[in-house]
């Protein structure tokens, strides 16, 4: 029985350590969303800026009617990337509590584990001391059992010799 306890630990260890790793997979390939998000949103800021100043530069109405949908366009797409960086942010966060509670899990497991064989330990110990005092207990009650037909059998044999004594035959020359 003291096995089980410990594989039960190890399998809730390589489960929490299996669980940490493939967390800590997901906030790295979440920054590298990221990373990859600011670039293409410094990209985008980029490409506004010059369809930006190109409108202005550009006095014909199609040119700039064209770089004001393009500049929205990229405003959008910059709201967007900044939107998603938020919520990487955000699942970023959440991963990093899950690694914590995964270790408090662990911490408690491995506490809940060592009071078990505390109490496992301490539970055999009593086991012996009952086992022992059964036994002094057994041993005892053979002793006095033992001592009480030593007893019956001197009491026989004191009632026997005075019996003897007491009889014609067995008294002696004595008047």
């Amino acid at each position: 029985m003291d096995g089980a306890p410990r594989l039960m630990n190890m399998t809730n260890v390589h489960a929490l350590s299996r669980y940490r790793a493939l967390r800590e997979q997901q906030a790295y390939r979440l920054m590298q969303v990221d990373a990859a998000a600011r670039d293409r949103a410094r990209v985008a800021s980029e490409a506004a800026a010059v369809a930006l100043a190109r409108a202005e530069n550009d006095r014909s109405c199609g040119e700039q009617r064209y770089y004001r949908d393009l500049a929205s366009t990229a405003r959008v797409t910059i709201e967007m990337l900044y939107r998603g960086h938020d919520e990487l942010a955000r699942l970023a966060e959440a991963v990093a509590g899950a690694n914590r509670l995964a270790e408090t899990a662990s911490a408690n497991l491995v506490h809940c584990e060592q009071a078990l064989l505390r109490s496992a330990a301490e539970h055999r110990a009593r086991f012996r001391e009952v086992r022992k005092t059964r036994l002094l207990q057994e041993r005892l009650e053979n002793a006095i059992r033992s001592y009480m037909e030593l007893i019956d059998e001197l009491d026989t044999e004191e009632q026997g010799s005075i019996r003897h004594a007491n009889t014609p035959s067995g008294r002696s020359g004595r008047p």
